[in-house]
């Protein structure tokens, strides 16, 4: 994504190859357009914001060789506000997100879930889990190689901690894991076999009040394992065989 002059903005694909760039699309606008990333079917996926809040738009065939920049097409209106933390399942089918709602007379991010068909159809699992779940900002949703689980942070008010939650598109219920000592645990990426979840941890129990941030490995099994360093970690994958 590039920002240029008189509010025009980009979205550029860059061959790791040969360095060559190519536009994919580019609108003069006051507000955001955001890549998501590439569907089942070759085309990419962005986020558009205005005043009416967040559209996902679709701009086909963006990765063929002989394409030629052209125009995107409305694919679903993702909220009335604006939707953040957007992720396409590993298939390419599904599409995930949070956005603002209002619940107990407080504004809170809320995971969302669209089936990527031919008319995109809102799936988002129901989250009716006693505790925080229920009521409260959910973070970061990440999914599972397989494409059909969603895992998300949830914050810890009114308790001390809270785990996070993965859903299932298959209808499975949810699976909550390892809850910390205290604070709440932002997903940031499973391992390949599922088997572990990188998240962010915080001590604090909500997102104005997030505390001491520590990067966590969350095994299914039930274990936490704490990564320490001297300075900040930051989280970029993982190994394609871990």
């Amino acid at each position: 994504r590039s920002s240029g002059e008189a509010g025009t903005q980009t979205l550029i694909r860059v061959d790791l190859a040969s360095r060559a760039r190519r536009v994919i699309y580019e609108v003069r606008t006051t507000f955001g357009v955001f890549p998501v990333g590439f569907d089942a079917d070759g085309s990419l996926l962005l986020a558009r914001l205005s005043t009416q809040g967040t559209d996902v738009e679709s701009v086909a065939n963006a990765t063929a060789d002989d394409f030629a920049a052209g125009n995107a097409d409305f694919l679903l209106h993702a909220s009335d506000e604006i939707a953040r933390d957007w992720r396409l399942a590993p298939d390419g089918r599904s599409l995930s997100f949070v956005s603002p709602e209002v619940l107990a007379e407080r504004v809170v991010h809320r995971l969302h879930v669209f089936d990527l068909g031919a008319t995109p159809t809102d799936v988002t699992p129901d989250a009716e889990i006693a505790g925080a779940a229920a009521l409260g900002d959910q973070f970061s949703p990440v999914w599972m190689a397989t494409g059909r689980s969603v895992t998300v942070g949830q914050e810890a008010f009114p308790e001390l901690s809270a785990s996070a939650v993965t859903f299932s598109l298959n209808g499975e219920d949810p699976l909550l894991l390892a809850r910390p000592d205290q604070g709440f645990d932002v997903p940031l990426g499973w391992s390949a076999d599922g088997r572990y979840l990188a998240a962010r941890h915080f001590s604090g129990t909500t997102a104005q009040d997030a505390g001491v941030e520590s990067l966590v490995l969350i095994a299914r099994d039930g274990t936490r394992t704490v990564i320490t360093a001297e300075r900040e970690l930051i989280f970029l994958g993982w190994l394609i065989d871990a």
